[in-house]
């Protein structure tokens, strides 16, 4: 009989005994949760491993409002991620958040502008390129530190 998971679903779960964390990670060999909470600590929450690439854990002293990540330990080094079932981050590469489920969205009294008055910016950034288009592409240096 499998062991069942310490929540279903993905991601970070608050509740009343802390919070449980879920994630995917099939070729891991060691996940831990780092945050806020264990002042970004690799070693203090290693999270268990569950069949079929899954890990989870409970941290009690985790809460609502905590930033975290996940660390990997993979053969081809440690890298630490963002949750990519976060319901709230920072950023696109930043930390994720542990968000309260329960926010009430009552009280918002927004109302859409009347489209006459709505204003939309929009930009291409390949329309603002001051560079010659005469140039073959290799010869243009990466502004990225990327070259092609």
């Amino acid at each position: 009989m499998e062991k069942q998971p310490i929540h279903p679903g993905m991601g970070s779960f608050p509740s009343s005994d802390g919070v449980a964390f879920r994630v995917w990670a099939p070729h891991a060999e060691r996940v831990s949760v780092i945050g806020s909470f264990n002042d970004w600590d690799g070693d203090a929450h290693p999270m268990h491993s569950e069949p079929r690439g899954f890990w989870s854990i409970n941290i009690e002293s985790a809460k609502i409002g905590d930033h975290y990540k996940y660390q990997l330990c993979t053969p081809w080094g440690v890298m630490k991620r963002i949750d990519p079932y976060a319901r709230e981050v920072t950023n696109s590469v930043g930390n994720a958040i542990i968000h309260d489920p329960d926010f009430s969205w009552d009280g918002d009294d927004f109302s859409m502008m009347r489209w006459n008055e709505l204003v939309v910016y929009e930009l291409h950034v390949g329309t603002f390129n001051d560079d010659d288009l005469n140039q073959p592409a290799d010869s243009i240096p990466s502004r990225h530190g990327c070259s092609t």
